[in-house]
């Protein structure tokens, strides 16, 4: 009896010795907070953010890239911010970015037992444009300057029969269906950094984390909750809205019927939302995703192979996730083969769906669509090219191509497929300099704009005012080049190419 007595103690001191080596290795989880850039200037922003290793040794880096063109196909060199407990400051400078082009990023941390993203933080720098070299020599009195602001949208949504765009000044414009006043751009909505459109009702996220939404409230979603401030990403279904906090939680209103609104426990750690008819997703920061609401179809089930997820969308009663590797998951509604991948959505950069049809985003900006096609909303144009951003309605579909131009096709029965020109905004120019173009004389002429993230662009131009000389290229004589060059009173010398 002894002897048990003493076995019973030596396997007793051994699970102790287990559960006090396996409390002494297992690691918390990093908490992260991914902060605005800075240092926006031309081709070069800085990215911010604060990481809490939370004892345990942690390296952190930045995933970043085009919104909508290559998701987050970049990554900076990862950097150790020790095993403490406090908050540390992580700060990486990018140079080579272009000008003109949205993009995105997000802090990742690791430690031995977690992975850890933080909430995406947006922004982009202008561009000049010159429409001419920036070195110009020209005769008196021609000098016109025409140099402009190279500025496309950086952000499109899609209602039910409606579209928004995001401009680069912060405001937004509507076009198409306008029955219950989804394209009257209420004067609040100022400063916006994001879009989202619901079946006939708007949302913006203003920069100050604020939202705005209007016009068909019926169920009152566009009735904004006190508690919606400093938010970091909305989302609108048909009737209802998410928005998603800089913390990770989520807050809902709007219709309710199925509990799309009740936010359940597991909607934690949140970096992505998406809202389709009568149901909510939410991406995690470990890649998985969370679903509530009606599920008739399904399309609250997650699939066993939803998993380290980048993306989420969601409409009618379906739902479609981006894995990390370019591959698509889709589940819930399925008629029309809306569930069927088809075999080129390979290298998907980005996903879109609509009330019966998906889009996905190649990484070489081309486009695919699937799914119930009666409108053609899944038939690609030829013209949708060098597209960096997509969205789908219920029966039509748009692209946003690389120049600022915007793409759409499917049913057009209230315009939604009429582009207004307005889309296309130029921000203020600042000069410095001016060309006295009757005086002969070199001019240096510098010029900046600033967006409404801060971000600022510059670029010098040297116009030279000059009698220039008068050139004629004559036919050659046997092997002897020919031609006539007249100085106009000027220094000059003259050669053959």
């Amino acid at each position: 009896m002894k002897k048990n007595m003493n076995s019973v103690r030596i396997i007793l001191l051994s699970t102790l010795a287990l559960f006090a080596a396996a409390t002494r290795t297992a690691a918390q989880a990093p908490i992260l907070e991914t902060l605005p850039a800075s240092g926006m200037l031309n081709d070069v922003a800085t990215f911010n953010g604060t990481a809490n290793p939370n004892g345990a040794e942690t390296p952190v880096w930045f995933e970043w890239g085009t919104v909508h063109g290559n998701d987050y196909a970049n990554r900076t060199e990862p950097q150790s911010i020790g095993d403490g407990t406090t908050n540390v400051t992580v700060t990486t400078t990018l140079a080579g970015l272009t000008p003109g082009i949205l993009y995105h990023y997000r802090l990742v941390a690791s430690n031995s037992t977690w992975v850890v993203r933080g909430e995406e933080q947006r922004f982009w720098t202008p561009a000049i444009d010159f429409h001419a070299p920036a070195f110009l020599t020209l005769e008196p009195g021609t000098f016109v300057d025409q140099t402009t602001t190279h500025a496309p949208p950086p952000e499109i949504a899609t209602g039910d029969y409606h579209n928004l765009a995001l401009r680069v000044d912060g405001s937004v414009i509507a076009w198409g269906l306008n029955n219950s006043g989804q394209c009257n751009i209420p004067a609040s909505a100022t400063n916006v950094a994001a879009i989202a459109a619901g079946g006939a009702h708007n949302l913006a996220l203003r920069a100050d984390g604020s939202v705005v939404a209007w016009e068909h409230n019926n169920s009152g979603q566009c009735t904004i909750p006190a508690g919606a401030t400093n938010m970091a990403a909305i989302a609108a279904g048909s009737s209802h809205n998410l928005a998603l906090r800089e913390d990770g939680s989520v807050v809902a209103w709007g219709y309710n019927s199925s509990g799309q609104c009740t936010i359940p426990a597991h909607a934690t750690n949140v970096v992505a939302i998406a809202a389709g008819s009568r149901h909510s997703l939410a991406l995690r920061t470990d890649g998985s995703v969370g679903a509530w609401g009606n599920n008739n179809d399904g399309q609250c089930t997650i699939p066993a192979s939803a998993t380290n997820v980048t993306a989420i969308v969601a409409h009618f009663s379906h739902s479609l996730a981006l894995r990390t590797d370019g591959t698509i998951i889709s589940w819930g509604y399925s008629n029309y083969g809306l569930g069927t991948i088809p075999a080129d959505a390979t290298n998907v950069a980005a996903i879109a769906t609509g009330g019966y049809h998906s889009l996905a985003l190649r990484a070489d900006g081309s486009v695919v669509g699937w799914g119930f096609n009666a409108e053609g909303q899944a038939t690609i144009p030829a013209s949708a090219t060098n597209v960096v951003a997509i969205a789908a309605g219920s029966y039509h579909s748009l692209a946003l191509r690389e120049d600022g131009s915007v793409v759409a096709w499917g049913r057009n029965s209230s315009g939604q497929c009429n582009i207004p020109v307005e889309i296309v905004v130029d921000l203020p120019l600042a000069l410095d300099g001016i060309v006295e173009t009757n005086t002969l004389g070199t001019y240096v002429l510098n010029y900046s704009t600033t967006n409404m993230l801060g971000a600022i662009a510059t670029a010098t131009r040297t116009v030279v005012v000059a009698t220039l000389p008068i050139v004629t290229t004559e036919p050659a004589s046997g092997n002897t080049l020919r031609g006539t060059a007249n100085p106009k009173a000027s220094e000059t010398l003259a050669w053959f190419e």
